[in-house]
């Protein structure tokens, strides 16, 4: 193995510097050393094409508190692998609650769609979030002491953005198809609850509505009533 020895200027001693026992390819290696001695706590590194010089160590190096753009608390460092770190929301993360509680009712007798209950907004933090749509009130349809050949009723929950039109997320039907007759005030009370989760994609505001209508003119639709209530509440999620 090739050696190069160099006696120390004064007293004994000596200093070595050793090639390797090969280098790759058998390639002829040169080393460029940098031109000056640099500076205290400086190292050397090389270009990866034989030239060296003098570099500073990062002030943030592996162990040193570093400031994060987010919400105490809420993020990590995560070494991605490619000498470069990101930071990062832990997973299943709840990032912000929206509830709504409302007393009293709505109803309709329409044969379309209309929005029956206050729509609740959410704004997700990310575009990875997903959102937990949570949503109950009793919910009751009334022939309205009228001749109908059923009494039923329908409600669906949709969401919107500005980017999106109105979506279908949930739809469901109830009710009498029965024939009904006049005179005959039938009622048909039923809790409904609606549980999902929507992944949105997107960072815009997002609104939940209930939608609601009637299966034959006559009849009503009606979501609560009196002292009874009905909540939504939305969660946002990390992934």
């Amino acid at each position: 193995m090739a050696e190069l020895k160099i006696k120390a200027d004064s007293g004994g001693g000596t200093v070595s510097f050793k090639g390797p026992a090969t280098t790759t390819s058998n390639a002829a290696v040169q080393l460029t050393l940098p031109v000056d001695d640099g500076t205290s706590g400086q190292y050397l590194k090389t270009d990866g094409s034989g030239a060296l010089s003098w570099a500073t160590v990062s002030s943030t190096p592996e162990g040193t508190a570093i400031k994060s753009t987010g919400e105490a608390a809420t993020k990590f460092l995560r070494a991605d692998g490619d000498n470069t770190c990101s930071w990062q929301i832990p997973d299943g993360k709840i990032k912000q609650v929206v509830n709504i509680r409302q007393t009293g009712q709505s109803n309709t007798s329409s044969t379309s769609y209309v929005a029956l209950h206050t729509s609740p907004t959410i704004t997700p933090s990310a575009t990875s979030s997903k959102i937990l749509v949570m949503w109950n009130a009793w919910v009751y349809c009334d022939n309205n002491n009228t001749s109908v050949i059923r009494c039923d009723s329908q409600y669906q929950l949709t969401k919107n953005h500005t980017s999106i039109s109105e979506t279908v997320l949930f739809q469901s039907f109830f009710g009498n198809v029965f024939t009904e007759d006049s005179g005959m005030d039938w009622i048909k009370y039923e809790n409904q609850s609606i549980i999902l989760v929507d992944e949105p994609s997107t960072t815009e505001a997002i609104t939940y509505t209930i939608n609601g209508k009637v299966g034959e003119t006559g009849t009503s639709l009606y979501v609560a009533d009196g002292s009874s209530s009905r909540a939504w509440t939305l969660i946002e999620l990390a992934p």
